[in-house]
């Protein structure tokens, strides 16, 4: 499973632009945004929650599409570990909610208007753009990985479980990718955090 996962990954380098070792924040944001997730899934522990709260807060402020992966891991713990829900949720919240706060009183308006304001203004919703990353992106070049992950559902609760996580993740790789089609300028790099995710959702879902 694991050397198909990396195979599906390396694969997939040219349908999402050659875009995994150049200088842009994607490739950063979800190492730490799986980290999170992986740290989760394999801890018990209410420190190993916040930690990978941690690291998914940081993952929010490398890119802000990973606080998809956040609300993916708090709906995996309110099904599925609900001893660490408090600790996590608030960890989390606390991180994004209060370091977005602390930067802004830190670095004044421009933090403000770079994060929030310059992206809610061009931000568009194009049918174009969503057919083309439905289309072409899940039902197309990763089909053979995402219609597994749906079909798998009806083989039982695949999303119930510690492992359970991963379908969680591949939810939030999949609204990642939603998301970026509000970019008008929106490459084939909005791919990758679906790739990522269905790396290792795709071959879970086949065995």
């Amino acid at each position: 499973l694991a050397l198909a996962g990396a195979g599906i990954m390396l694969g997939s380098y040219g349908i999402t632009g050659g875009h995994f070792d150049v200088g842009r924040p994607d490739s950063l944001m979800l190492c730490l945004s799986l980290a999170g997730l992986t740290t989760l899934r394999f801890t018990t522990s209410t420190r190993g929650a916040v930690i990978a709260a941690l690291l998914l807060t940081a993952a929010f402020f490398t890119k802000q599409h990973a606080v998809w992966f956040g609300i993916a891991a708090i709906a995996h713990l309110a099904v599925n570990d609900r001893r660490r829900f408090v600790p996590f949720t608030t960890a989390i919240v606390l991180g994004c909610a209060g370091g977005y706060l602390l930067l802004s009183l830190w670095l004044g308006p421009w933090f403000s208007f770079y994060t929030w304001e310059i992206p809610s203004r061009w931000s568009q919703i194009s049918k174009v753009r969503i057919l083309n990353y439905v289309g072409k992106g899940l039902l197309g070049s990763h089909a053979l990985v995402v219609l597994p992950a749906i079909l798998s559902l009806g083989f039982g609760r695949f999303w119930r479980g510690r492992e359970g996580i991963w379908m969680w993740a591949g939810l939030a790789g999949i609204a990642t990718g939603f998301m970026a089609t509000l970019d008008p300028d929106a490459f084939r790099h909005v791919m990758n955090p679906t790739v990522m995710t269905f790396a290792i959702l795709g071959p879970l879902s086949l065995w």
